[in-house]
C-alpha cells in the first residue's frame, strides 16, 4: 500500500462581460444603446487530498488507485463597472452601479477510483470511475457593496461521473500501443 496526503490551494480569477437593455425600459430609454457591465473577481482557498494504490492480491498485477480531493470553498473579491448605465437607472438599481463585489465559489469533492490489470504480460486492461460533486455549487451569488446589490444566479446542477476504459498493448519496450473509452454523465 503506498499512501499519501496533500494540502491544495485553489485559486480563481473570474471576468465576466454583460450586456444589459437599456431600451428595453422603453420611455425616455427607448432606442438607447446597451449598457455593459464588467465583473472582475479573485480569490483562493485551502482543501486536501488523499491517495492511496494497493495490490490487493499477492503476485496477481492488479492495481487499485483512490484519490480523493474535498471541496474548497472560496471567497472571490473585486468589483463591477457599467459603461452607459443611465443616471437615473442606475439610481433605481443598485446593481447596475460600479461597486465592489465578493461571491463564495465552492470548487467540488471529487473522488477517482483506478484499476489496472495486466491480464498477460504484453496487454494492459485499465478502468477509471470518477465522481464530481456538482450539488454543492447551486448558485452564483454576487453581493455589492452597495446596498440591496444583490444577484443570484440558481444553478441546478447534478453530480457527474465519468467513466474510462482502456487497453495498452506492448509491442517491445520502445512501442505502446493504447486505445481508450470514455463516458462522462455531466452534472
Amino acid at each position: 500500500v503506498v499512501e499519501d496526503a496533500g494540502v491544495l490551494y485553489y485559486y480563481t480569477t473570474q471576468e465576466l462581460s454583460q450586456k444589459f437593455c437599456v431600451s428595453c425600459l422603453g420611455g425616455p430609454f427607448a432606442g438607447a444603446p446597451d449598457a455593459t457591465g464588467t465583473l472582475d473577481l479573485s480569490g483562493g482557498a485551502f482543501s486536501y487530498d488523499v491517495s492511496a494504490e494497493i495490490d490487493p492480491i499477492p503476485n496477481v498485477p492488479l492495481r487499485i488507485g483512490i484519490d480523493y480531493k474535498h471541496k474548497a470553498t472560496q471567497e472571490l473579491d473585486g468589483d463591477v463597472t457599467w459603461e452607459g448605465v443611465p443616471a437615473p437607472v442606475a439610481a433605481g438599481v443598485p446593481i447596475l452601479r460600479n461597486q465592489d463585489v465578493e461571491q463564495q465559489l465552492t470548487i467540488p469533492n471529487l473522488l477517482n477510483i483506478g484499476v489496472a490489470y495486466r491480464v498477460i504480460k504484453p496487454l494492459l486492461v485499465t478502468f477509471t470511475f470518477t465522481f464530481d460533486r456538482w450539488v454543492v455549487y447551486d448558485a452564483d451569488a454576487f453581493v455589492g457593496s452597495e446596498p440591496g446589490a444583490r444577484l443570484r444566479l440558481p444553478r441546478d446542477y447534478r453530480n457527474g461521473q465519468t467513466y474510462r476504459a482502456g487497453v495498452e498493448y506492448d509491442l517491445n519496450p520502445a512501442i505502446q500501443l493504447r486505445a481508450g473509452l470514455q463516458r462522462d454523465v455531466s452534472g
